[in-house]
């Protein structure tokens, strides 16, 4: 209901994350993003590229609620990243942050791709292949599984990842105005 869509698909020693350019709140429409901006974390307000810079950390929900995530963040791997992530959003449990929060990371190469999402008390729902949350996540668990293939190359994965993320958001009126894919 609040927010946009993230998904983030895994490949060969690399992660794509797309993100909807539409913050909304229902059929209001809240903000827009700046599709033309190269950089991950200037002008988005749903996606931090943490310190390390081999871990994103994206959310949908509120942006004020994101925003106290970001500020806690510090130079940590996206496991532990996740953990701290899913504490603060239990600890909240009776008051919670509105986000769905994605943290995608690559830790090194001989381990695959990183990629969790969590719901607002801090469930954690891991994949070796693709997680998406928002709006359209319901849409997005459908053309992913379609589209997704294991060791995709990088640019192979940006295109699979964008074709399967605005194929998804063309199905939910709740979603659109573009979409942008960051590659780590």
């Amino acid at each position: 209901f609040n927010g946009g869509s993230i998904l983030a698909m895994s490949g060969r020693n690399s992660v794509a994350i797309a993100i909807d350019a539409r913050f909304g709140l229902g059929m209001q429409t809240i903000a827009t993003m700046n599709t033309d901006n190269d950089d991950a974390s200037d002008g988005n307000p749903r996606i931090v590229l943490l310190p390390n810079s081999n871990t994103l950390l994206a959310w949908t929900g509120l942006y004020g609620d994101g925003i106290s995530f970001a500020e806690e963040m510090n130079k940590m791997s996206p496991r532990a990243i996740t953990m701290l992530v899913s504490h603060l959003l239990y600890r909240r449990r009776s008051a919670p942050y509105y986000v769905e929060p994605v943290v995608v990371g690559l830790e090194n190469v001989r381990v695959p791709p990183y990629l969790v999402t969590t719901d607002m008390l801090g469930a954690q729902s891991t994949s070796t292949s693709f997680v998406c949350s928002g709006v359209a996540s319901r849409s997005l668990h459908g053309t992913a599984e379609a589209l997704w293939r294991p060791n995709l190359e990088g640019e192979e994965l940006v295109e699979v990842c964008g074709r399967a993320f605005v194929s998804a958001l063309e199905r939910d009126c709740l979603s659109g105005y573009g979409a942008v894919v960051y590659l780590i």
